[in-house]
């Protein structure tokens, strides 16, 4: 999961909109029952030049839950016809990594798939995915019933 870490941005400056993700790995979690090695993160998403969620100052809060975090899990897919993540690009065996992510305006959750690799420059890149959005179980009113992160792949440069 090391090679996950770091901060990665999807920018198009035609629609002025940005993604970026911040991934670090804890190491040691106590999940309840073990300790395991997971991913946490947090995001900022601009679109159309305005700011829709940005939960990158909660990175560095040390949660006794670290499943409070935006962006956690430790999934790691290495079959590409993985009924959640299929990966018609990927090479036989090629390891992929499967969070869970919060949009923070409605609480509602769904699976983050990313693909490490390197684009034709040898930048090194993610491409990822949301995918399987969950619905609202909250009775708040004031909450947004729309998912506002993008549901489409992005590819994201490794800063």
């Amino acid at each position: 999961m090391d090679s996950f870490e770091g901060t990665y941005i999807y920018s198009d400056i035609t629609t002025n909109t940005s993604f970026k993700v911040v991934l670090v790995k804890k190491t040691l979690q106590f999940n309840g029952r073990y300790y395991e090695d997971i991913i946490i993160g947090e995001y900022q998403y601009i679109e159309n030049g305005v700011e829709k969620a940005n939960t990158l100052n909660e990175l560095t809060l040390n949660y006794s839950n670290p499943n409070r975090h935006n962006i956690v899990g430790n999934v790691l897919i290495n079959d590409n016809n993985y009924r959640r993540a299929k990966c018609d690009d990927c090479i036989p065996n090629e390891i992929r990594l499967m969070l869970g992510i919060k949009d923070d305006l409605s609480h509602r959750y769904a699976f983050l798939i990313l693909r490490r690799t390197t684009d034709l420059a040898g930048q090194e890149i993610i491409k990822i995915k949301i995918a399987n959005i969950s619905r609202s179980f909250s009775d708040n009113p004031n909450l947004s019933l729309d998912f506002v992160l993008p549901f489409t792949e992005l590819t994201l440069i490794k800063q």
